[in-house]
């Protein structure tokens, strides 16, 4: 049993979806390749590691006390 061929909107409708997936694609590639997701990890612990300075500086004032 062989389904009928997909009309021309149908057919439109899939070649567009078709399209954004590639296009999405694309981007998550160029994206992997520019180590940008990298580059926001280091700056993201960098934050990280100076708030635990400042948490830590807090902890050792209230000791003074």
């Amino acid at each position: 049993l062989v389904s009928p061929p997909p009309s021309a909107a149908e057919t439109d409708v899939l070649l567009e979806a078709s399209y954004e997936f590639v296009k999405n694609a694309r981007a998550a590639i160029a994206i992997e390749r520019s180590n940008a997701v990298e580059k926001e990890r280091e700056k993201m612990e960098g934050v990280r590691a100076k708030l635990e300075e400042v948490v830590e500086g807090l902890n050792g004032s209230n000791d003074a006390l």
